[in-house]
């Protein structure tokens, strides 16, 4: 037990190696437009996320350079969550719902480099087609076979940017404190405002969902249990040094003593 009890920083790539290390076959399923009941292990989208972390280096992708997405929660919006912000660049999640003059300022204050879409939210892209300069590459979140027709010939598929890519990436160190991911708020007075997430918090904050819910995957949720929260915003966790009581921060204890009714 005492080699699990290291002082390390807390940061997405090590949840990865982690889940891949105990947990390759946990399964994964998803719903997409090309595959109704897609089925992988969690094995295969690392393997998949470190192809696309060499797709993104090829593409000129660089440490903090904005990566946007229009998708869904699906296994391959899993592998950018992966790839991205491992690589040391930043997720931008974006809210289809969003009105087009705010979808057209959040991407070009962003300055998203590339854009990654849904097949089914190509209509929404196309409602900002021509006012966003700042992307560079659009790629749509399917394979070849199954691409829109409307975009077949001007597009390019998530498998062919990804095909013939290594399945070896050699992951920087980063600082746990490097941004990892970024969202705009929505119904606000005036423009959407820009609030970038470091990894830690992007680790720990699904990690105490995760352990009361039993939502997110086995990997997470025994890394959260060793889990020495750093974001004082949050109120510091104290590690227990013991397998059986994960370390709780006040707020997830108070949440986890009202009754199941009120939560």
């Amino acid at each position: 037990m005492h080699g699990l009890m290291m002082d390390a920083p807390l940061t997405i790539t090590e949840i990865m190696k982690f889940g891949e290390r105990n947990y390759p076959n946990t399964e994964v399923v998803s719903v997409t437009l090309d595959n109704p009941r897609h089925r992988c292990t969690l094995a295969d989208i690392f393997r998949r996320s470190r192809q696309l972390a060499n797709a993104l280096a090829a593409a000129g992708v660089k440490h903090g350079d904005r990566i946007g997405t229009l998708a869904w929660n699906d296994y391959r919006h899993y592998e950018l969550y992966c790839a991205v912000s491992c690589m040391g660049a930043v997720l931008h999640t974006i809210n289809p719902r969003l009105f087009p003059e705010q979808l057209e300022y959040i991407i070009n204050h962003a300055e998203d480099r590339l854009l990654f879409v849904d097949p089914t939210l190509l209509p929404v892209l196309a409602q900002v087609q021509g006012k966003i300069p700042c992307v560079e590459k659009v790629i749509v979140l399917t394979s070849d076979a199954a691409m829109p027709e409307a975009v077949k010939d001007k597009l390019r598929s998530y498998e062919s940017f990804i095909a013939g890519q290594p399945d070896t990436f050699d992951w920087p160190a980063l600082d746990e404190r490097t941004a990892s991911s970024l969202c705009y708020t929505s119904g606000t007075t005036g423009n959407p405002k820009a609030c970038s997430t470091a990894i830690v918090p992007r680790c720990c904050t699904p990690m105490r969902a995760a352990w009361r819910t039993r939502w997110a995957s086995p990997a997470g949720t025994a890394c959260w249990r060793w889990c020495r929260c750093s974001m004082p915003m949050r109120g510091a966790c104290r590690t227990t040094r013991r397998w059986s009581a994960p370390s709780w921060c006040s707020r997830a204890r108070r949440w986890a003593t009202r009754p199941r009714s009120s939560r």
